[in-house]
């Protein structure tokens, strides 16, 4: 942790050093509740993906990120624009039939969702299975031996039922396992035992980079009689075309630029998903997700610290690029779509601090007054960084703790927000929030009004304060070799 040392030795004092102060100085807590009273109020419909709410919300962004004067750092000025698809999947001729040595199951169209965007036949195609609850299934499996194959996956289900100390390394295996295949490119993926297909009709978004998957939950029972002996299977296959219509998905991206000559060509990057769940699609009473914590918090935290940064006269040595995500509730979509279409290079991105759920306090265990958490507490020389600076802006930094228990937990979090595109791709990134569970977590009660405004400024400032230290030092945050969870993500 040498790394951690060099930087931290510069920071010890009392209060935060003086040329940082007119940054820290101009994050209110009344500015946040401003921003978070339009971003999560009614008329944005829950910023479901995609949505006209979250159309609005990203001109939202983009006009503040244009208010404080940062460069856009889009395809498209202050937007990132990705081009996905509408499919509503025909079932009339849908087959999926898979088999092994005489035992054969055809699943029931209607418990099946094809995400192809065009037809796919195939006969007796042979399966190569990973069992997505051992971790080591599939580590020595090249990306060649993938490429145009079938996958099937099952096991994901029993992932949550592993105890604890499995858990994370097996959640964490699971989204490396997508992560490999997305770029094994794989002739289709079978996705069986885990998720619920669309009703009938219902139309499905779909990416059409992303491998093409077929969701088959009802096929779990098969794999699970043949876990042990999984060789020998084949999937026949008849998929129709779809009804498809293209859309529009974007992220929002900001640059400050750093003043250093070489410095500046390095980049921190600190980003929050600006989505939520949209809207109940019947039913009585309040039928919007409002999403004001989740992430509400997090969108008007990197509005704050970008426009108190910009306007604060500070030069850092290093760049920072604000962004702001789509799709993270439907899988951190938009962030996988960053990390393969970067808007600056990746081995030149030191650290990404992504905020998530900063705004509420009411965590189960006890308040989270002045108390903050980073996933992935141990798992780099960024954390300790953030430490410092919450200690000179009186903000506890401390790791997370297990409701369940009394004992620090392992990480389950580290890889269920958008810090995980990046890490997978070797970037230190890890996700800071307050309160990760709490009370309202994706209802329709999650609302503005029940923010503590006061203590989401003190956090911010925190945050805002191990960002200009990392931007301004020649010491790059680093994975912590010491540590085994952190051997995927090492570069």
């Amino acid at each position: 942790m040498a790394a951690a040392a060099l930087l931290l030795a510069a920071m010890l004092g009392a209060e935060p050093p003086s040329q940082y102060l007119p940054a820290l100085g101009k994050i209110h807590a009344r500015s946040l509740e401003g921003r978070l009273s339009f971003l999560a109020s009614d008329a944005l419909e829950g910023r479901g993906t995609p949505s006209r709410g979250l159309d609005i919300a990203a001109e939202y962004i983009a006009s503040e990120f244009r208010r404080a004067g940062l460069e856009p750092a889009g395809d498209n000025g202050y937007f990132q624009t990705a081009k996905w698809l509408m499919l509503r999947p025909v079932r009339s001729g849908l087959l999926v039939r898979l088999d092994r040595e005489g035992e054969s199951v055809t699943l029931a169209p209607g418990r099946v969702d094809a995400g192809l965007a065009g037809a796919l036949h195939l006969d007796n195609a042979p399966v190569i299975y990973f069992d997505a609850a051992a971790p080591d299934s599939w580590g020595e499996l090249s990306a060649d031996a993938v490429a145009g194959k079938v996958v099937a996956v099952s096991g994901i289900a029993r992932i949550y039922g592993l105890p604890a100390a499995e858990r994370g390394p097996a959640i964490r295996s699971y989204y490396m396992l997508k992560d490999f295949l997305a770029r094994a490119r794989p002739l289709v993926v079978l996705r069986a035992d885990y998720g619920t297909p669309a009703p009938s009709g219902e139309e499905m978004l779909i990416d059409p980079e992303s491998v093409p998957t077929i969701l088959a939950p009802e096929a779990r029972e098969f794999f699970t009689r043949l876990r042990s002996r999984s060789a020998g299977i084949t999937l026949s296959l008849n998929v129709p075309a779809p009804e498809a219509r293209p859309v529009q998905l974007r992220n929002v991206a900001a640059l400050f630029k750093g003043a250093d000559p070489e410095l500046s060509k390095s980049y921190v990057l600190l980003s929050a998903h600006y989505d939520h769940l949209g809207m109940k699609p019947d039913g009585d009473g309040d039928r919007i997700y409002n999403g004001a914590d989740d992430d509400g918090s997090g969108v008007v935290s990197v509005l704050e610290i970008a426009s108190a940064l910009a306007r604060s006269g500070i030069h850092t040595r290093r760049s920072i690029l604000f962004i702001a995500y789509y799709g993270e509730e439907l899988g951190m979509l938009g962030s996988g779509y960053y990390s393969r279409h970067p808007l600056v290079p990746l081995e030149q991105t030191v650290a990404n601090i992504n905020i998530e759920q900063v705004g509420r306090t009411d965590d189960p265990i006890q308040p989270r007054i002045n108390e903050a958490t980073f996933t992935g507490f141990d798992y780099s020389t960024l954390v300790p960084v953030f430490a410092e600076a919450g200690r000179l802006t009186g903000i506890k930094v401390v790791p997370y703790q297990d409701p369940a228990s009394s004992e620090p937990a392992g990480d389950p979090f580290f890889v269920r927000s958008d810090n995980l595109a990046l890490a997978a791709r070797g970037v230190v990134a890890h996700t800071v929030s307050v309160a990760l569970e709490f009370p309202d977590y994706h209802r329709v009660s999650d609302e503005w009004q029940k923010v503590n405004y006061s203590n989401m400024a003190r956090v911010d400032r925190m945050i805002a304060l191990g960002t200009l230290w990392i931007a301004d030092s020649e010491t790059a945050p680093r994975w912590n070799l010491s540590n085994p969870a952190t051997i995927p993500y090492r570069r």
